[in-house]
């Protein structure tokens, strides 16, 4: 028996949806999402890219897809990011030493405390967490701890730990 055969273009932007094919028994079609892939794609190549080397130094490299969605890749006018990601790295690995063990707990309502900067006062103040600041900061036991946290790393470092990311 000779099959019959249909050849459709289907756009870019769109995929077969084909759970929804099965059970319309027609074909359907849904929007394409984008992947991280694309997205790398578009800004690393060609003009190239900043990452972190094995030693935690930023180099360059020049637009190639083999590299081009390494998740340590920022955009070639944006090695600050990276700095900035380092920074916070470094923050994050003094808390961890300074808190011994300590890790906030939402039961007992010990969040910590958290290090922010006034942009105002060009300053750092150390603030007690709530439970709605718990997700993206570093965390420290005391305010003792998170100012020490500051002499240690200087207060570049912390200045740039707590800078926004991905602008």
């Amino acid at each position: 028996m000779k099959q019959n055969e249909l050849t459709i273009e289907i756009p870019n932007n769109k995929v077969v949806d084909w759970e929804e094919s099965k059970k319309q028994n027609k074909i359907v079609l849904k929007d394409r999402e984008l992947t991280y892939k694309e997205i790398c794609q578009k800004l690393f190549l060609p003009n190239g890219c900043f990452y972190i080397c094995e030693n935690g130094e930023i180099a360059y490299s020049y637009g190639t897809d083999r590299f081009s969605s390494y998740a340590n890749n920022a955009t070639s006018n944006s090695n600050h990011q990276l700095e900035c990601i380092l920074a916070k790295n470094k923050l994050a690995n003094v808390a961890k030493y300074l808190n011994d063990g300590w890790k906030p707990t939402i039961s007992t309502n010990d969040f910590g405390y958290f290090i922010f900067r006034n942009e105002n006062y060009n300053n750092f103040w150390i603030k007690v967490c709530d439970d709605y600041m718990y997700n993206s900061n570093v965390l420290f036991k005391t305010k003792e701890l998170a100012y020490q946290a500051i002499k240690i790393l200087g207060k570049e470092t912390v200045k740039l730990a707590l800078e926004p990311l991905g602008f």
